[in-house]
């Protein structure tokens, strides 16, 4: 009996050793951006002057960032990248860049809510790091009208 709870002690161990990692979305460094830049696909595919929009009020800003913080979120996978590169041409892909200020060279912050109502979040570098674990079908409806995004 004692060999048997050993046993399955040792296999619940390892079994949750094995589970995907998950953790909640996060915007690092929030307080410090003050520029915003959203841009949309259009219905060919593209991104172009008239379906990008600068934002600097603050107020929206810290809206934007709560509302996509605390999303339940795992690491992404390369098959998750590649759909995103898919998701990226197609219309009511949004790509949000906070950034410090309009300065090119300012520090940047760079996420995607996708057609489909998925999160992709980004590292340092602007590789894609993760993803929400499930759809949010609002998101991008309740950000887009909270903001008043009209691209």
């Amino acid at each position: 009996m004692r060999i048997l709870v050993v046993i399955l002690s040792l296999a619940f161990v390892f079994i949750n050793g094995c589970a995907t990692s998950s953790s909640e979305s996060k915007i690092p460094d929030e307080e410090v951006y003050n520029t915003l830049y959203v841009q949309n696909v259009n219905e060919n595919g593209t991104r172009t002057d008239e379906n990008r929009l600068e934002l600097s009020d603050k107020e929206k800003i810290e809206k934007l960032i709560h509302m996509v913080e605390g999303l339940e979120t795992k690491n992404a996978t390369d098959q998750d990248v590649k759909e995103l590169h898919k998701e990226l041409r197609k219309p009511n892909t949004y790509t949000f860049t906070l950034s410090e200020n309009s300065n090119s060279e300012s520090r940047k912050y760079i996420f995607t809510i996708s057609s489909n109502g998925y999160l992709y979040l980004t590292d340092a570098n602007n590789s894609v790091k993760s993803i929400t674990t499930e759809e949010h079908p609002n998101l991008l409806h309740t950000v887009k009208k909270e903001l008043n995004i009209d691209i």
